[in-house]
């Protein structure tokens, strides 16, 4: 069985708290060398030939980093990839072109319906903690 999203979310965590280096990285720094493993996640893409093996280990530093990243800011990125899910539902189903769901989709409306998202998502939450408390 493979880990959950949560589990290695969890395992990247304490890594960062196990190993005194990453303890002092700011998000800046972080965002640095999150800029650098996606230049070489393009490099790689850019090759004619590339390994899945090389493909996987870009494709990994970058998620290792966004995680890293989120959990110094204080995000929940499982909920935020959850909401983002659901809001390219409701931003891009409806239409035939990204440029049509554009036209027709604010930032306004996107703060909107992230804001009431959250707080469904976080009410929910709630209750299944409450539940496995019991």
């Amino acid at each position: 069985m493979k880990p959950d999203f949560e589990k290695v979310s969890k395992c990247v965590i304490k890594q960062n708290e196990q190993i005194e280096i990453f303890n002092s990285t700011t998000p800046e720094q972080l965002f640095s060398y999150l800029f650098e493993e996606m230049d070489e996640l393009r490099e790689v893409l850019e090759k004619s030939e590339f390994g899945s093996i090389e493909l996987e280990s870009e494709i990994s530093d970058v998620f290792y980093l966004l995680i890293r990243l989120a959990n110094h800011c204080g995000i929940d990125i499982m909920e935020g990839v959850l909401s983002k899910i659901a809001r390219n539902n409701r931003k891009y189903k409806p239409f035939k072109t990204r440029e049509e769901a554009k036209a027709n989709w604010s930032h306004d409306k996107d703060h909107e319906f992230l804001s009431s998202w959250v707080k469904v998502y976080r009410e929910k939450q709630a209750k299944v903690d409450t539940l496995k408390k019991s």
